[in-house]
This record gives C-alpha cells, sequence and structure tokens, in this order.
C-alpha cells in the first residue's frame, strides 16, 4: 500500500527551509539548508542567508541570535546551527555591454571585449544575464531603480550574481543586482603623464617576470631601447575595472634616486587601462629579451 507522503516526518532540513514567515519576517532569503552529519552528537544544520534588497550588508550577530530562537521556537526544539550570512563582493562578478534582449524570458546578452583571450579577439568573456525577481538595477546617471524593461542595447552594465552558472551556450548566470554604468569619452594619456616622468636617464631596470623570475637590465643601450617604447604609449582607460590575478611582468625603472613601476597589467594609481599595439610591442620585447636572458621563461604563453 502506497504511503502518503503527507504522513512522511518532515526531516530537520527540510522544516527549516520551509520557515518562509521567519524569513520574511527578518527579511532574508534562505541560499541554501544543508546538514553536517555528526558522529557523536545531534547532526549541524547549516543556514546561508542573505539581507533582502541590502545584498551588501551582513546580518548582525544580534539578529543571527534572534533568527535562531525564531527558528528553534517553530520546530520546537534547540539543535546544533550555523547561520552564515552572504554579502555580494565589492566588484561585479561579470560586465559587458548589452547586445541582446530578450524581454519574454527576461534574459540579457551581453559581451565584455576589453580583454579578449586571443589577438583577433574571436575570444571573450560573454554571458546570458537572468535577473533574479528581487532584483535591485541602479544606474549612475539616473536616481532610484530602473525595471527591466528600461534596460537598452548598447548599456555597460556590471552584475553581481547568486554565484551560480548554468553551462548553456555563453554560460548563464543569474543577477542579484545590476549597476548601469554612465557612458563617457575617456580621454587618451599619456604614460609619461600617469607615471609623472620623462623616461630619460634610466640607470636600471630590475624586471620580475610572472612565473618568478627575474632580470636587471643595465645595458644603457637596450635601456634606450625599452625607453624610447615607454614615451611613446598613451593609453585609455578601461571600462572593467575587476581586478586582475597575475601579470605578465612588472618592471621597476630606477632614475636617480626614484623607482618608477610600471606593470603589464596596466593598472596605476588603482585605475586599470586598456591594452593597444604600443604595450603590446613593449610586452614582445621585454619578453624577448627575457628569453634570451632566461631559460624556459613563462612556459605556455606564446609571442
Amino acid at each position: 500500500m502506497p504511503v502518503d507522503r503527507a504522513e512522511i516526518p518532515l526531516s530537520l532540513q527540510e522544516q527549516v527551509y520551509g520557515l518562509d514567515d521567519i524569513y520574511n519576517q527578518f527579511s532574508i532569503v534562505v541560499r541554501s539548508v544543508g546538514i553536517s552529519p555528526n558522529e557523536h552528537q545531534v547532526d549541524t544544520v547549516h543556514l546561508d542567508v542573505m539581507k533582502t534588497g541590502q545584498l551588501h550588508e551582513e546580518i548582525s550577530e544580534q539578529e543571527k541570535g534572534d533568527l535562531k530562537q525564531a527558528i528553534y521556537k517553530a520546530v520546537g526544539k534547540s539543535f546544533p546551527l550555523e547561520i552564515t550570512s552572504y554579502v555580494i563582493p565589492k566588484e561585479a562578478e561579470a560586465v559587458g555591454e548589452i547586445t541582446e534582449i530578450n524581454a519574454e524570458d527576461q534574459l540579457l546578452l551581453i559581451k565584455n571585449l576589453e580583454w579578449c583571450k586571443d589577438k583577433a579577439c574571436e575570444k571573450y568573456e560573454s554571458f546570458w544575464v537572468k535577473p533574479d525577481k528581487d532584483i535591485k538595477i541602479n544606474s549612475e546617471k539616473q536616481k532610484g531603480e530602473l525595471r527591466f524593461d528600461q534596460l537598452q542595447i548598447g548599456d555597460w552594465i556590471e552584475v553581481w550574481t547568486k554565484g551560480a552558472v548554468l553551462q548553456s551556450l555563453p554560460p548563464q548566470i543569474f543577477a542579484l543586482e545590476i549597476l548601469v554604468k554612465e557612458e563617457k569619452v575617456e580621454p587618451v594619456v599619456s604614460l609619461s603623464s600617469l607615471l609623472q616622468t620623462d623616461f630619460e636617464h634610466i640607470d636600471q631596470i630590475d624586471i620580475k617576470y610572472g612565473d618568478g623570475k627575474s632580470l636587471t637590465l643595465i645595458d644603457k643601450k637596450v635601456i634606450e631601447q625599452i625607453a624610447a617604447k615607454l614615451k611613446k604609449i598613451e593609453l585609455m582607460k578601461a571600462r572593467d575595472q575587476r581586478t586582475v590575478l597575475g601579470f605578465l611582468y612588472s618592471m621597476d625603472l630606477t632614475i636617480g634616486d626614484r623607482k618608477i613601476r610600471y606593470s603589464s597589467g596596466l593598472r596605476f594609481d588603482d585605475l586599470k587601462y586598456l591594452r593597444n599595439p604600443l604595450t603590446e610591442e613593449l610586452n614582445n620585447e621585454i619578453v624577448r629579451l627575457g628569453r634570451g636572458n632566461i631559460s624556459n621563461l613563462l612556459p605556455g604563453i606564446r609571442f
């Protein structure tokens, strides 16, 4: 005789997950509920939550304590309960230009061509973005929240997500918050201006490569050739300002009692700038010099 599912007692995990009235009362959303089995004591319930509409703010210890007591009262007993509070990171997890809008399915296609993974720019970052039902959409140039139907093709957006990725093509992410960036015409600035030097009278260049190897240049002719390339470089600020881990190389220029750092990551005064043919030419030269003096430098990187 089949058992009526309603007659089967809910597990502790299911009971905790189903307390919607309590979570609404505390203005939180449950991200997950898990169980850690313990051999010699009661299993621990792990509850991961986030604040509704306040995704950058963690719930306080007082709020956690009050929430625990409310859960114990609803379930009818106390038990080991760990509550973690999720906050979205400071930096967006995906950025790009909206290139397609599917109004019916509430989907955005974004593409980020600023950091192509190949010189032909055939490989780049791209996502389908699915807004959460409680999503916050803000704009740098407009007060108040936006609606989904106010987003436009051509908007450059920053996206904070739930963390889950659906393996479609391109992958689909689930957005908790979207910021529409203000469109600006960024001025071109010389590297000389950014680093406040004319690159004259460089005594020594100390290069550190991304694999940890290093090279010191003291030959005047070689230094002058590098200085000539540095003098020509002009840069434009990137729209994608996310921090990128790792680097191809950095080099310290010794000019008298000054040390000036240039990095292939093109981040100066905490602002990131776009690569261009002149920076790529310099990269090629620095890698060529390194490989001419250091064996097995930057294995796996092709130039």
